[in-house]
């Protein structure tokens, strides 16, 4: 959730630093994949053959799906043309 607005921060600070400009800004950034980087790691330590955990999973990813949806459709338009 906090990976776009430091993007975008990092892309604007960052933007005649090319090696800064990688790590910070960027949608193929180190700043926008950590996040998804230390979540898988998180989850392969998990016990994946029980039920209980293959159930928690999938509902957390409806609940992340549901939340990503409504904030794409009702606040990130609206960042967008702050931002630009």
């Amino acid at each position: 959730m906090t990976a776009p607005p430091l993007m975008a921060l990092g892309s604007s600070i960052f933007s005649s630093a090319y090696l800064l400009s990688d790590i910070a800004g960027g949608s193929m950034s180190a700043l926008a994949l950590a996040p998804a980087f230390v979540t898988g790691m998180a989850i392969g330590r998990f016990a994946l053959t029980r039920i209980r955990t293959a159930l928690l999973l999938t509902g957390s990813g409806i609940v992340m799906l549901v939340i990503r949806t409504t904030l794409a459709a009702y606040v990130v338009p609206n960042w967008s043309l702050h931002l630009e």
